[in-house]
């Protein structure tokens, strides 16, 4: 038996008289659509580009469009329609959503762009499926809370590096992530954590750890410097190195005592 709201769905998305009285709840099938190498629902692929089940139904049922097209028409409205660029591409937020190497539907691809993720980062990272954002007790930092591994996972410095910092220099968070060379808007000045010699530092960059191997390598955020800051900073050494080659400063000996003379009687007369 099909309930009359079930039955007034059916028909309002298409389905025909017969079939919506006839199909009971527990028969129907529900099929599978492929697009980009990835198979799913309707309701799935709904949540991928963020519209409703509804909406993508009439489109590829009642419409009879591909699942491609229907997918490219995205959400329906303005949402998600935002360009978002990765990969050396620029697309929609939707669109990106449906690409082989997003693992995020366009809601968390959105959000995480706003909360400060670089962009291949919010298309390509596999959420993790919890209840709230980080575990344990929130940590504030720029006007913002969230838990450490958040943290952690949005500065691309490891957690075990934050708490270290924190807890031998009792240092806030937000103080321990300036210290490490990350701030909110950090985006775009400055490549990822890399890992360099000691000899290879260059001006301007930011030492994040100290690696404990034989070689010790340093694991540095490079900022990006510019040639005339460079060029003024190896000149201001060199000019403090002539200065100190160059200054003579004058050292005093200690004055000699006047020896005795070798006639005590003379003394005496004195």
């Amino acid at each position: 038996m099909v309930k009359k709201e079930a039955l007034r769905t059916r028909l309002a998305l298409g389905w025909e008289v017969e079939r919506a009285i006839a199909t009971d709840k527990h028969d129907q099938t529900l099929p599978e659509y492929t697009y980009n190498g990835r198979t799913m629902t309707l309701r799935g692929w709904a949540e991928r580009i963020g519209t409703t089940y509804h909406t993508l139904y009439k489109r590829v049922v009642t419409q009879d469009l591909s699942i491609g097209d229907a997918l490219a028409l995205g959400p329906g409205s303005a949402k998600h329609e935002e360009p978002l660029t990765a990969f050396g591409e620029t697309k929609a937020i939707h669109q990106w959503a449906v690409d082989p190497r997003a693992n995020a539907t366009a809601t968390t691809i959105s959000k995480r762009v706003k909360a400060g993720w670089s962009a291949r980062q919010a298309i390509t990272e596999e959420p993790v499926h919890r209840h709230g954002l980080g575990s344990g007790a929130p940590w504030a930092a720029f006007g913002r809370r969230m838990g450490l591994p958040d943290w952690a996972r949005l500065s691309q410095i490891s957690e075990q590096t934050l708490r270290k910092q924190m807890d031998h220099h009792a240092m806030t968070l937000q103080d321990a992530l300036q210290s490490l060379g990350w701030l909110p808007d950090w985006h775009g000045r400055a490549t990822d954590v890399i890992q360099i010699n000691a000899l290879d530092l260059q001006p301007g960059d930011l030492v994040v750890e100290v690696g404990e191997g034989e070689e010790q390598l340093l694991s540095v955020r490079r900022t990006a410097v510019s040639p005339e800051f460079a060029t003024g900073r190896a000149a201001a050494a060199t000019g403090r190195s002539t200065a100190v080659r160059s200054a003579h400063v004058p050292v005093s000996r200690p004055a000699r005592l006047s020896e005795p003379t070798s006639d005590p009687r003379a003394a005496r007369a004195r």
